[in-house]
């Protein structure tokens, strides 16, 4: 019997290649199911269906060539030209970081909304927080996308594999989900604290 030094990550691959497709199939099963008869329209909601969709159907493709075209995914010698396996782990990795900064983008509304019922801010302060969160979100995003594709053109020139763009781009994710959870974690203790004193007030009566 011949050992095969890569048979671990072969069955590997094949495992992560049928849970995104699962993945896959059950995002499609809850758009076809859900979104759609519902007639959802809000933006974050598509935003964050759509950057899925790209992420798991990178990942697959790249999956696939590594299984089935011996694609590694990244350089491994200075005579190899820019592969779609490379390419795709670009796109997953973007994809990953913008699915975060919809995410944190989410996150914030609902801070803005419970600081908006329970009288903190007003109705103009309230849209010019999320304008303002969304716009900066946007540049940062946009910033992100062309890095990622210069990264590719500088691998292709330099003969070498890089995620600087992206580990960037993961940092400042970071960030601002953290600093996006502590505000809405914030408002929600509050808005927790005043239904309690209303139901204390209510007892009381």
């Amino acid at each position: 019997m011949v050992y095969d030094p890569y048979l671990g990550l072969r069955i590997s691959d094949s495992v992560c290649f049928a849970i995104y497709i699962g993945c896959l199939a059950f995002e499609t099963y809850i758009i076809k199911k859900y979104l759609i008869p519902l007639r959802i329209k809000s933006p974050y909601i598509l935003m964050f269906y759509c950057m899925l969709t790209v992420m798991l159907v990178s990942m697959i493709i790249m999956l696939a060539e590594r299984l089935f075209g011996n694609d590694p995914g990244f350089i491994v010698s200075k005579h190899q030209k820019k592969t779609v396996g490379e390419v795709c782990v670009h796109i997953q990795a973007t994809a990953y970081i913008l699915l975060g900064f919809i995410i944190s983008a989410t996150e914030f509304q609902l801070a803005v909304s419970l600081a908006l019922i329970l009288n903190i801010i007003d109705v103009k302060e309230a849209n010019a927080r999320k304008t303002t969160f969304n716009i900066c979100v946007s540049i940062i995003s946009v910033v992100t996308c062309i890095g990622a594709y210069l990264e590719t053109t500088i691998d292709d020139l330099a003969n070498a594999s890089h995620l600087v763009f992206e580990a960037i781009g993961l940092i400042v994710l970071c960030l601002i989900y953290f600093s996006t959870s502590v505000e809405l974690l914030r408002k929600l203790r509050i808005f927790v604290l005043e239904e309690t004193l209303k139901e204390a007030r209510l007892v009381q009566l």
